[in-house]
């Protein structure tokens, strides 16, 4: 839908990673796209979306870095909108930072979130991407990552849901006078956890 006043919806800085430098063979690839439907409300094909930025393509439906020789540590990204006439609806800038991949002490990762972090998709590829993470939660499907993702759940269910309705409760309620750390959680939930496939 086209607007006279569409909002970019962009934070302060993005930070990116990047291949691994000076490789002797090519096997370590980077790829990061901001496509301009999804920071752009209301979005519109008519518009006219202009990149400002010493890196990284304007691709027409997406800003791609893919290409990290002599690039800088951090540079500015600016996107301009043009509406009818060449008319400038509006402008956004952001700072991009790049991070190189390096050996870290191993961390701990929670994940919380509904069923895309239960899907684990994204979460693997953290753990894949950066190494040394140690994914933590009662929940996983695939073995390979644990996380506290749960279908349909908004952010205020895990800071609101202490009765069980058939969906368990929260794991971060703890009943008033317990100690959190003698509290184990909800036992209907312990029950389905252990009489299910999934770990």
């Amino acid at each position: 839908m086209y607007c006279d006043k569409p909002i970019i919806i962009l934070p302060e800085k993005i930070s990116v990673l990047r291949d691994v430098k000076n490789q002797s063979i090519y096997t370590d690839f980077e790829q990061y796209s901001i496509y301009y439907k999804n920071i752009i409300y209301p979005y519109s094909e008519e518009y006219d979306v202009q990149i400002e930025c010493e890196f990284g393509k304007n691709l027409g439906n997406c800003w791609r870095l893919e290409e990290f020789n002599d690039i800088a540590d951090t540079f500015l990204l600016t996107l301009k909108i043009y509406g009818y006439y060449g008319k400038l609806l509006t402008e956004k800038s952001c700072r991009v930072q790049i991070f190189e991949k390096k050996e870290y002490p191993t961390v701990n990762l929670l994940c919380i979130g509904d069923s895309m972090t239960m899907a684990e998709t994204y979460i693997a590829h953290t753990v894949n991407k950066l190494k040394n993470i140690n994914t933590i939660g009662l929940r996983n499907i695939s073995h390979n990552v644990n996380h506290e993702g749960r279908g349909g759940w908004t952010c205020s269910a895990y800071f609101e849901k202490y009765t069980d309705d058939g969906w368990g409760i929260s794991p971060f309620l703890f009943p008033e006078g317990f100690d959190g750390k003698e509290y184990y959680g909800d036992k209907k939930f312990y029950e389905y956890m252990l009489n299910s496939n999934t770990d």
